[in-house]
């Protein structure tokens, strides 16, 4: 019993990265979507496909890169879905002393649709 066990268990760390290895088209969809994402915004994002399933990961400064990046993916054909980890580092850092201000400045010269004509 022993025996049977251990030789399954051989032939299944063998085995094990042949069953799950990168398939052609798999590399093909790996290629298209990497060449899709060939920008500046989208240095920093790693792409990865398994069974048609394509792994974004890694950072982008704004939110709408990570956007961007992830229907760019979907867009692609053969692509069943997308798992999308980026992660959003964010632009420059703004003090809530300065963010209060910009928006209270904003909001204070947004006056359309408010019985005004400007």
């Amino acid at each position: 019993m022993r025996l049977s066990r251990a030789v399954f268990f051989t032939v299944f760390l063998c085995l094990g990265p042949v069953m799950w290895a990168q398939t052609p088209k798999d590399a093909q969809i790996q290629a298209d979507v990497q060449r899709a994402l060939n920008n500046k915004r989208f240095a920093d994002v790693h792409v990865a496909v398994q069974d048609e399933i394509v792994s974004l990961s890694g950072s982008v400064a704004l939110y709408s890169a990570k956007e961007e990046a992830d229907k760019k993916a979907h867009h692609r054909k053969q692509v069943r879905a997308v798992r999308n980890s980026i992660e959003v580092t964010g632009g420059r850092e703004i003090s809530d002393a300065q963010l209060r201000q910009k928006l209270s400045q904003g909001l204070a010269n947004d006056r359309v649709g408010y019985g005004t004509t400007a």
